[in-house]
């Protein structure tokens, strides 16, 4: 089953809190359902609306943000479940390239040829295709990831969400 928006977008909202204030130790500041203030503010502008604050995102604006920020640039729709949300969830986490990093560098230390580049690229998607049960080895790694670099006061949470995460993926 190649990438589903809707079944994506219910795991990263299952996940996610509902309202942080930007006093909190999350990296993002401000965040509602896991979009940040800054994407807020980009959207609104985009849209040609007036500020407002981030507690009136309405439902719809925020699954709009998840489309237009997180999944259509990427054509997430063109990978295998497993990977889409993988991809998906890590995007609202981590700065792209380094989640492509990461994606690349498991699919390498099982065995791919691939440059690790954090570039999310024709020879990337080929062996994601390919190989959609290596996704679990990437969710798997980003456990790792997190034990390292992740504040401390954070990574409860996120080791939470790996874990959910790597169950999603089939690990």
């Amino acid at each position: 089953m190649m990438g589903d928006f809707k079944t994506c977008l219910y795991f990263v909202l299952g996940v996610e809190g509902g309202h942080e204030p930007p006093d909190t130790l999350d990296p993002g500041g401000e965040t509602k359902n896991g979009i940040d203030i800054e994407t807020w503010m980009k959207y609104l502008e985009r849209t040609k609306q007036a500020p407002r604050p981030l507690l009136d995102m309405k439902p719809f604006e925020r699954d709009r943000i998840y489309l237009d920020e997180f999944w259509d640039p990427w054509q997430l729709g063109g990978l295998p479940q497993p990977w889409a949300l993988f991809l998906f969830d890590a995007a609202v986490n981590l700065r792209w390239d380094e989640n492509v990093m990461l994606s690349q560098s498991a699919l390498y230390f099982s065995g791919q040829r691939i440059v690790v580049d954090g570039k999310l690229g024709p020879a990337t998607r080929a062996i994601m295709i390919a190989h959609p049960e290596l996704a679990k080895v990437a969710a798997v790694a980003r456990i790792g990831y997190h034990v390292a670099k992740t504040e401390p006061g954070l990574l409860k949470g996120l080791l939470n969400r790996c874990v959910r995460l790597a169950a999603a993926v089939g690990a």
